[in-house]
């Protein structure tokens, strides 16, 4: 009976062949069945006497157990394999329509070519290579709807450019695992991931198995995860993902010429990606695994990087890049640029919100101009580990904003920190541990947060350093170009280079200058702490000299300042510096000749020495400004100590003011026996000293103030044309033992204040003034041209001995009311009163208007009748005053008033009339006076 049906079946089949009707697969299914067995075996299919070979007829095959063996080359319509084993020897099974592997294992050798594409379920393969479609088209499509696939040992997938490999459910596992072996997927046409929100898995992989995934097409996650786990791969083609959907690389490519990652989803590269040629991805990407390979690689969307870069990876960014996380590595001379410095990039912001970042062996990371970096990432490590120099260059923005401490550098190996753009501390720490940098950009450092720069940089043209916060310089600082510090600065490193630098802001300068380093510190300036130390040709200028510069004051409160080998310290004239520095030394050590220029004023305020020198070397104090020694002792070194205003005996210049307790020493050269016309000294209460003045002193020709009963003998004759002022009632300036030798005046002034005392043996005045309030313990003997202005607005001068004044004198009396040496001049002579020169009257306060024709004015008094006269008034003469106002003189024998007394007398104002009557007499009489007057008239006193 079966015979008969094959009989049948063969006749039928010759009649269709003979008649040229075509064959359809509907037509003809064959069955395997179930034994084991070669393909080519007629008897184990449901068609014997045939089998399924388009050779000999077109058939739908069917497999569902056995052992079934290719062995030869076959074509047929469809193969569906529900189940069994499907093995070959190097012999081709090709479908022209689907081909269905649902169930079973497929191995051998051989190739199967699905040209009307296939259906994955459940099956197992090995061996075998499967091509879907076959390149030319039309498009079929391959789906995996179900199942876990199972590919291993040598197995070969490839979708052809006209296939479509579809997967189209959630939850599968298409991958290679402990069998071992290799397995390669090959995508030249487009793998889709469609199905739900969940993951579809395609690899797999352990220690006994690899999974190639190469792609040249188009790879679409369409929704849910499509989780590649490759060991290795090649991407020339695209990658789709759609918004909401995930790419996850866990495994290993090779990132080739045009691979694009593209889509509003993300791509996940957590295996290994090496870029061999240029890559882009448009889509989100996170990077948890590493990135190795110069491609370049560009994203444009967002980077979420916790992975890490390696073998000279070349990474930029376009778009918003996130940090977070540990283990961020940018290793072996690869490089991660945060945008590409063309312009604006929408998006370009980096985040650095926690985990360190390693920086290692050649590295760099650019930050671009078109890019800002915000990092919150307190306590965290931007660093160079275990490697060659890294880089980091910031062009663009960094910003600090973490309330803890955020460190660049921070390990033993090189780390180069550049910055061109803009770095922001606007809060907590920045701590920068470089070993190298070259810095062009700025610095903010905003109220409360500090900038520590702790490594070594080189500052070039254009660097600032700005804010109310603190900039701190640890390291070593070489400025090769004018620097601004506008912030707070701690320098508590080394400065080097001649830049300049400038600080506008308050220094703490605990560190030091070298190599002709130039800072000009224009701010509030603390010296405290030890080291210090300015060398090598540096300078330190306090101050600009080009006016008051508000906060311009040194405080030097601890520790040594040691300026060494040729380099100079300068107070400019708008700077104070305050020293409390108590037994400091401000010296020359180890080296050639220093100098500190003090043009400004210098405050010795501590109870202790302070001393300049203190060295073998020579150190130079070169004194323009003023020195107050307020307490304590400043003490002006050795022998190599040179005072360029201590010029053999004189001090040619420099203000000098000593307090009481204090002392100026000075341990070498000669004794000053003359205060220059540029120097000044003063000695201020009875314990003040400056020993080499008051030891020889004979000649002031500059000033010289000796105040609150600071008592001086000098050691014969006292010449002054400067200004000497001798203050308080408790103060004597006695010339020579006793008062024993002269006291000679050519020009200047002399000043007696609160009732101070000049004791000497005769007071010669031949030029210049005598006034104030005191006594001159001696006759005064004039010549020349000179003026004796009793009281200072107004007041009495006392002379104890005669008074003589010659054809050039001038005596200049002040009137403002009716007291006697208090509101009027008053010359007490205690001898003989000789007149002559000029007698001068001044009026004060408005008072002119007030004067009564009653008014009766002692402007001067002597033990016997005055003789001699003024040349501009004689006895009972009318003297005009400096305004409206004339009085009446009385002086001598003639005088209606006691002959030993020069008084004056009050007129009343002049009625309208006698004004209009006397107006031209009047002028005559001011023109004539101002005929008669002394040349020293023009010189009046000064209140």
């Amino acid at each position: 009976m079966k015979t008969c049906r094959v009989l049948l079946l063969a006749a039928f089949a010759c009649s269709l062949l003979g008649s040229g009707k075509s064959i359809h697969a509907a037509d003809f299914g064959a069955t395997w069945n179930g034994t084991t067995g070669n393909w080519s075996d007629a008897t184990k299919w449901s068609t014997n006497p045939v089998f399924p070979n388009n050779g000999v007829n077109t058939f739908d095959a069917l497999q569902s157990a056995g052992t079934l063996t290719v062995n030869q080359d076959i074509t047929i319509q469809k193969f569906t394999m529900n189940g069994g084993t499907n093995t070959g020897a190097g012999f081709a099974l090709t479908t022209n329509e689907l081909l269905t592997l649902a169930g079973g294992n497929v191995n051998g050798t051989g190739i199967i070519n699905a040209l009307g594409g296939a259906s994955i379920g459940a099956i197992e393969m090995s061996g075998r290579t499967i091509n879907l479609g076959d390149g030319v088209g039309p498009v079929v499509n391959t789906t995996w709807n179900s199942g876990n696939p199972l590919v291993h040992s040598g197995m070969v997938i490839n979708n052809k450019s006209d296939s479509n490999f579809i997967i189209g459910f959630d939850g599968g596992n298409f991958w290679n695992i402990n069998r071992g072996g290799s397995m390669v997927f090959n995508n030249e046409g487009t793998f889709t991931k469609n199905g739900g929100t969940g993951t579809a898995n395609f690899g797999g992989n352990n220690n006994f198995a690899t999974f190639a995934f190469n792609n040249s097409g188009v790879v679409q996650v369409n929704s849910g995860t499509l989780a590649i786990q490759a060991t290795s791969g090649t991407h020339t083609g695209t990658f789709e993902v759609a918004s909401g959907a995930v790419l996850n690389y866990t495994g290993t490519a090779t990132l080739g010429t045009g691979a694009t990652f593209n889509g509003a989803g993300t791509a996940i590269f957590a295996g290994t990606m090496n870029a061999t040629g240029a890559a882009t991805v448009n889509s989100s990407l996170n990077l948890t695994g590493t990135l190795t390979g110069s491609g370049p690689v560009t994203t444009n969307g967002t980077l979420t990087f916790t992975g890490g870069l390696d073998n000279a990876a070349n990474l930029t960014a376009l778009g918003d890049v996130a940090f977070n996380g540990a283990g961020r590595t940018i290793a072996n001379g690869s490089v991660l640029n945060l945008g590409d410095g063309a312009g604006p990039d929408a998006g370009s912001t980096t985040n650095w919100s926690s985990g360190n970042i390693l920086l290692r062996t050649g590295s760099t990371l650019n930050n671009r101009n078109d890019s800002v970096i915000n990092t919150t990432a307190n306590n965290s490590l931007f660093s160079n580990f275990n490697g060659t120099a890294v880089t980091f260059n910031n062009e663009g923005t960094f910003n600090q904003n973490g309330t803890g401490t955020t460190t660049l550098g921070g390990s033993a190996n090189a780390f180069v920190f550049n910055n061109t753009g803009a770095v922001n501390v606007n809060s907590g720490t920045l701590d920068v541990q470089s070993t190298s940098g070259t810095h062009t950009g700025t610095f903010e450092v905003a109220s409360g947060a500090v900038l520590n720069y702790t490594g070594t940089a080189t500052l070039g043209s254009g660097t600032s350093f700005n804010g109310a916060g603190t900039t701190i310089f640890a390291g070593t600082m070489n400025a090769s170009a004018a620097v601004t510090v506008n912030s707070t600065l701690n320098l508590t490193g080394v400065v080097n280079g001649s830049g300049p630098v400038t600080t506008n802001g308050t220094l703490t300068f605990t560190g030091g200058l070298d190599n002709a380093a130039n800072l000009t510190a224009l701010g509030d300036v603390v010296f405290n702490g030890a080291g210090r130390s300015i060398a090598n040709g540096s300078v330190l200028n306090l101050g600009d000299g080009a006016g008051p510069d508000a906060g311009s004051t040194t405080t030097w409160s601890s520790g040594n300042i040691l300026l060494r080998s040729g380099s100079t310290l300068n107070n400019r004239s708008d700077s104070v510096i305050n020293a409390t520095a108590n037994n400091s030394l401000f010296s020359n050590f180890n080296g050639t000749s220093v100098t500190f220029n003090n043009e400004g004023t210098f405050n010795q305020n501590g109870t202790g020495t302070t001393t300049f020198g203190g060295n073998t070397n020579a150190f130079v104090f070169n004194n323009t400004g003023t020195v107050n020694v307020n307490s304590g002792t400043l003490a002006l070194g050795d022998s190599q100590t040179f005072v360029t205003q201590h010029v053999g005996s004189t001090l040619t210049g420099g203000t000098w003011n000593v307090s009481n307790g204090a002392s100026i020493t000075r341990t070498f050269g000669s004794n000053i026996t003359t205060i220059g016309s540029a120097a000044s000294v003063t000695l201020d209460g009875a314990g003040s000293s400056f020993d080499k003045v008051t030891t020889a002193l004979n000649t002031n020709q500059g000033n010289f103030p000796l105040k609150n009963d600071r008592d001086l003998t000098t050691i014969g004759a006292y010449l002054n044309s400067g200004t000497t002022r001798v203050e308080d009632n408790g103060t004597a300036f006695t010339i020579g033992t006793g008062g024993s030798a002269a006291y000679t005046q050519s020009m200047g002034e002399t000043v007696l204040v609160g009732g101070a005392l000049i004791d000497a043996s005769v007071f010669n005045l031949n030029g210049g003034e005598l006034k104030g309030n005191g006594t001159i313990a001696s006759s005064v003997v004039t010549g020349g041209t000179q003026t004796i202005a009793p009281g200072l607005s107004p007041g009495m001068l006392t002379i104890e001995g005669d008074l003589t004044l010659s054809a050039g004198s001038t005596l200049a009396m002040e009137i403002g009311g009716l007291g006697q040496g208090t509101d009027y001049d008053f010359l007490d002579v205690n001898g003989v009163l000789t007149l002559a020169g000029i007698l001068d009257l001044d009026m004060l306060n408005g008072f002119e208007n007030l004067v009564q024709s009653s008014d009766v004015f002692t402007l001067a008094t002597a033990n016997s009748p005055i003789l001699g006269s003024f040349s501009n008034v004689a006895s009972g003469s009318r003297i005009w005053t400096d305004t409206h106002i004339s009085f009446d003189v009385w002086y001598g024998a003639g005088s209606i008033f006691d002959p030993n007394s020069l008084v004056i007398t009050g007129a009343p104002e002049p009625t309208r009339g006698v004004l209009l009557l006397l107006g031209l007499g009047s002028l005559v009489m001011r023109r004539r006076r101002s005929r008669t007057v002394s040349p020293a008239l023009s010189d009046r006193k000064t209140v």
